[in-house]
């Protein structure tokens, strides 16, 4: 089983910027026009970002359910997990300073895992620290595919508990 980006979920996290944007394009075409150059640049390079996520990102980031275990497709890599070396998938709230940015699926290694490397156990650690004493999580997914964040945590502990014994 596959389950692809969405474009369209990607950019709603970014529509009330858009929203922002034209309303002022539209009240001040002439100041967009004459303003400053990195004004523009800074635009160009924000819509080349969002072209580039509707474009690149449903063909290169995608998610791979199998019985022997999940595979996540980056944009350059591929990191498969087993089943049996992943648990507690769940829904986390991504915010920035009390902005939110998002929701991430994240979830544990077992601690014989190969994916469990020094770096991944300090990051946990200070998410910990973040999340003021909540647990953590060793692994995110961003959540912007054909399912929601909670249904996409829901299938993947149910291939979890159904495949990793």
């Amino acid at each position: 089983m596959i389950i692809r980006f969405n474009g369209l979920r990607f950019l709603r996290a970014f529509f009330p910027f858009l929203i922002l944007v034209a309303i002022s394009l539209i009240v001040n075409f002439d100041k967009w026009i004459h303003g400053p150059t990195w004004t523009l640049w800074t635009m160009g390079i924000f819509f080349a970002f969002l072209l580039f996520g509707c474009l690149v990102m449903p063909r290169r980031y995608f998610l791979e359910l199998q019985p022997e275990g999940l595979t996540i497709q980056y944009i350059t890599s591929k990191k498969f997990y087993t089943w049996s070396e992943v648990d507690d998938f769940r829904v986390i709230k991504q915010s920035i300073n009390h902005v939110p940015m998002g929701s991430v699926v994240g979830f544990n290694l077992n601690q014989d895992s190969p994916h469990r490397t020094r770096l991944i156990k300090l990051a946990n650690a200070s998410r910990r620290i973040q999340m003021l004493g909540k647990r953590g999580y060793d692994v995110s997914i961003y959540a912007v595919f054909d399912l929601s964040a909670y249904s996409l945590a829901n299938l993947l502990n149910e291939w979890q508990h159904r495949y990793g014994g």
